[in-house]
């Protein structure tokens, strides 16, 4: 597997961004900027990238391109075109989006997330962006979120079989499967059901680790890797059965030194026997 970094930590220049992940040990990336950079510094950042060997996993998006004023909402989606473009230009791992929330916050819980109509319009959406830029070097995914669809394994196949493109793929982050206590003390048995249901079609993973916190009400805390309930031994064994060079991510995490402490966690104990 490829362990890598979900984030942008501060640097000065491309290099300096490439060298900061293959010094401390980091193998693959989410692509630091987005479509708007120039093509200078993109290409720079692609080419640190292969020099000090480290992974484009994902380039990322999060634009809903159904915010409810039109104006935005096709800013995002013509956002959406063009990050598929560049992530087939760069080879990455995948592009990831979520499905588009119903209101403002693309990451927002609104009831009509969950309606036929939204399932509809998010498939009817990436067929358009896949018919549009027509990729051969990436795969468009939707990333799993507790509150939007796909919001289970079971929602992301039939959104792979309606939308019916070669390139749709998945992006897995198991965590995101959370949404009650029922799944927190079920999380081994969700993920691992996710996980094999999705496993042909998975394109890039993060890793996370988690907590309840003290709130009366379900309240979900990411913490360092380790410092949780998910068995990470486990799921790592079982990615790799997947794709031994799959791009595992981090994420969320304040800080060079917390992303260190997580990669030292996943080296001992990959290490055991």
């Amino acid at each position: 597997m490829k362990i890598g970094i979900n984030a942008v930590l501060p640097h000065e220049s491309p290099r300096q961004w490439a060298e900061d992940l293959a010094k401390r040990g980091f193998q693959a990336s989410s692509f630091p900027v987005d479509y708007k950079a120039s093509d200078a510094l993109i290409h720079q950042y692609e080419s640190m990238a292969k020099a000090y060997g480290i992974t484009i996993a994902e380039v990322g998006i999060w634009l809903s391109p159904f915010v409810p004023d039109e104006r935005q909402a096709k800013e995002n989606q013509e956002a959406c075109v063009h990050e598929l473009e560049l992530a087939d230009m760069l080879h990455a791992g995948c592009c990831v989006n979520v499905s588009g929330a119903a209101g403002e916050r693309w990451y927002g819980y609104y009831p009509e997330n969950a309606s036929e109509e939204m399932y509809q319009r998010n498939v009817a959406f990436a067929q358009y962006l896949l018919d549009t830029v027509k990729p051969k070097n990436t795969w468009y995914t939707l990333e799993l979120m507790p509150w939007m669809l796909p919001d289970s394994a079971e929602v992301y196949l039939r959104l792979l079989w309606d939308v019916n493109r070669e390139r749709m793929a998945v992006h897995f982050d198991p965590v995101n499967l959370v949404n009650s206590v029922e799944k927190v003390r079920n999380y081994q048995s969700y993920m691992e059901n996710a996980l094999r249901m999705l496993a042909p079609y998975i394109k890039s993973c993060h890793m996370k680790d988690f907590i309840l916190g003290d709130k009366f009400t379900p309240d979900l805390v990411e913490v360092v890797p380790g410092q949780g309930y998910v068995d990470l031994k486990r799921y790592l064994e079982l990615i790799k059965r997947v794709d031994p060079d799959m791009p595992v991510l981090f994420e969320h995490l304040k800080n060079w030194e917390e992303y260190e402490q997580a990669l030292a966690y996943v080296k001992g104990i990959s290490d055991e026997r």
